[in-house]
C-alpha cells in the first residue's frame, strides 16, 4: 500500500492543475528545441565550412594553373625573342689588336621593345676559383684578377674595365653590332719575365666570352660563347650556326 502511495502522491505533483505541468512541459520542449536547433546550426556551419575549404581549394589549383601556364607562355616567348648573335673576328690594320664584332641580327620582333642592354665578359680558360692556394704564390685576388686565355679586351676603351675582363651595360639596336677591340693578354706579374712563352702557351685556347643580353619586359638571355683563337681573322665565328665552334647559349 506504501508504494501506491508514494506513486500516487508523485503523481499528484506532477499535475497539480487539470492533471497536467503546463510550464514544465513547455520548458522541456523548448530546451528539446532549442537542443536541435543548435545541432542544425552546427552541421548547418559545419557542411558551409566544407564547402568553403573545396572552393578555397579548386580556386587554388585553378590559380596554380594558370600560373603554370602563364610561366609556359613566358617561358615560350622568351625562346622565340632569343637575339640572334654572331661573333667574327675583324683584323685592325697597323696594330697587334683585333677587332670583336657582336652583331645582333634579331629577331624583329625584338626589336619595337627598344634597344639591347649587353654585358661582354671574356672567360678564363677554366675555372679556378676553387685552386689551392700555394704558400708563397699568388693569392686568390691575384688569381682572379688575371685573365686566363690568349685575348683580353682592350683596356682604355669606353665600358671597359682595366683587367680587360668585361665590357658592360652597352646599348645596341636589333640589327646593329657591337664592336670591340681585343689585345694578346699579359702575363701575370709573378710570370711576366717570359710573354712569349705565355704566348705559346695559350694560343691555343679558344677566346671565350659570356654574353648577358637584358630587354625591357623580359628576363635575361645569356649566352657562353668560343672562337678559335688561332683562327686567321673574319674566319672563327659563333652563334646562330655559324663557321667555327658552335656557340653553347643558355637562358
Amino acid at each position: 500500500m506504501s508504494s501506491i502511495y508514494s506513486l500516487d502522491c508523485q503523481l499528484q505533483l506532477a499535475f497539480p492543475v487539470m492533471g497536467f505541468p503546463i510550464a514544465n512541459t513547455i520548458y522541456t520542449i523548448s530546451a528539446v528545441a532549442s537542443a536541435i536547433a543548435a545541432g542544425a546550426s552546427w552541421r548547418t556551419a559545419q557542411r558551409a565550412n566544407a564547402a568553403a575549404d573545396r572552393a578555397n581549394e579548386a580556386a587554388e589549383k585553378a590559380n596554380l594553373t594558370a600560373d603554370t601556364l602563364a610561366a609556359i607562355e613566358r617561358d615560350r616567348r622568351h625562346s622565340e625573342l632569343r637575339p640572334q648573335l654572331d661573333i667574327s673576328r675583324v683584323p685592325r690594320q697597323g696594330s697587334t689588336q683585333e677587332l670583336l664584332h657582336f652583331m645582333f641580327k634579331g629577331p624583329n620582333e625584338l626589336e619595337p621593345h627598344g634597344p639591347l642592354n649587353v654585358t661582354i665578359t671574356v672567360r678564363d680558360d677554366r675555372d679556378r676559383s676553387h685552386d689551392r692556394i700555394l704558400p708563397g704564390g699568388p693569392t686568390r685576388e691575384e688569381v682572379a684578377a688575371q685573365v686566363w686565355g690568349p685575348w683580353r679586351l682592350a683596356p682604355g676603351a669606353d665600358g671597359v674595365d682595366p683587367l680587360g675582363r668585361s665590357f658592360a651595360n652597352q646599348l645596341v639596336a636589333v640589327g646593329e653590332k657591337l664592336v670591340c677591340a681585343i689585345e694578346k693578354t699579359t702575363p701575370p706579374a709573378w710570370d711576366a719575365n717570359d710573354a712569349e712563352r705565355w704566348w705559346r702557351k695559350y694560343r691555343p685556347t679558344p677566346l671565350r666570352f659570356r654574353v648577358e643580353v637584358t630587354c625591357e619586359g623580359f628576363e635575361p638571355w645569356v649566352f657562353l660563347e668560343e672562337i678559335p683563337s688561332w683562327s686567321s681573322p673574319g674566319i672563327g665565328r659563333a652563334g646562330s650556326g655559324q663557321v667555327g665552334d658552335p656557340a653553347r647559349g643558355i637562358g
